[in-house]
């Protein structure tokens, strides 16, 4: 092997690890730093880090997932980057996660703050019966960029269906970030754009079919729902096709979800309260009421056949 050829393929593999070896300290941030290397973009809606000379020998690097997890916080998963392997890691403290990933045969690396266990973020457990953040959220087209901007915003208590986690959602174009109070991710749900429509056209003639046709609108309203447990400091929405990114203008300190629980024998609508560490017993339609089974006293809304220990 000539010196030439010798030293070309030290520089590339100096580079390749200048790729994966850095220090930082950002909150969900793309972050890097090596010879012959650059970061371009930030935030959480992804940064790559690409040579910033396409004639450099750097720019000839591949690639490949290996077990095809791609940008995915809550699973761990390999890339492979020309022969060198890298897999996704949490740090000692267990509170930030390094995710490779690819993006054709560009490598990419975040550092993501979050409570991590096994290279892979750690999914927040909230229960289906409690606080809800209901947004509604405009979509418009500005200069090619997709803007996103608070029209409202809510707590609500209650059984609602909430917007899918992201990672649960291969066809999601648009996602909802939550961020705790030190700017840490929680949280990302999948959002689908509100300005894609498709119209019925019916012909003049009753003897053809009616076409269908996709219309762009010039704007529209995204409505969310997402669990809240007070821990939310922030909520971004960005457009995962375009990078676009977008932090909406919530004044937490006017949101509380204040849950004012019934007692024994008073009645609830469903979804509107709850009891206070009581059974449900349902009266019909939407209505129930709230039982201390287990109190020995058969009230006269215990069914004997539920509460058997009050009512033998």
């Amino acid at each position: 092997m000539k010196r030439a050829e010798f030293i070309l393929i030290f520089i590339l593999i100096v580079s390749v690890m200048a790729l994966f070896f850095f220090q930082g300290n950002l909150t969900g941030q793309v972050i890097g730093s090596g010879s012959g290397f650059d970061v371009f973009g930030s935030g959480v809606g992804g940064s790559s880090i690409l040579p910033p000379d396409s004639s450099n020998s750097v720019s000839e690097l591949y690639c490949n997932e290996i077990d095809e997890v791609g940008r995915d916080y809550y699973t761990k998963g390999r890339v492979d980057v020309s022969g060198n392997i890298a897999e996704d890691f949490c740090n000692i403290e267990g509170n930030k996660l390094t995710e490779y990933y690819c993006v054709g045969k560009t490598p990419f690396i975040e550092v993501v703050e979050c409570n991590c266990l096994d290279g892979a973020c750690e999914l927040k457990k909230v229960n289906h019966n409690s606080c809800y953040l209901q947004f509604e959220i405009q979509e418009s087209e500005s200069f090619g960029k997709t803007v996103f901007s608070l029209l409202d915003v809510k707590s609500v208590y209650g059984e609602f269906d909430s917007n899918r986690l992201f990672y649960e959602a291969e066809d999601a174009e648009f996602v909802l970030n939550t961020y705790g109070t030190y700017g840490n991710l929680l949280n990302r749900y999948a959002l689908d754009s509100s300005r894609t429509i498709i119209a019925e056209i019916f012909p003049d003639s009753l003897e053809s079919e009616p076409e269908s046709e996709i219309i762009q609108l010039d704007s529209g309203k995204i409505l969310s729902t997402i669990p809240y447990d007070g821990d939310i400091a922030q909520v971004s929405v960005e457009n995962l096709d375009r990078n676009d990114f977008s932090v909406l203008d919530i004044d937490f300190s006017t949101l509380s979800c204040e849950v004012s629980c019934k007692n024994e024998g008073e009645f609830v609508k469903e979804g509107d309260s709850c009891c206070a560490g009581l059974s449900e017993i349902d009266l019909g339609g939407s209505d129930y009421v709230c039982s201390n089974c287990g109190d020995g006293i058969c009230s006269q809304y215990e069914d004997k056949n539920i509460c058997k220990i009050d009512c033998n």
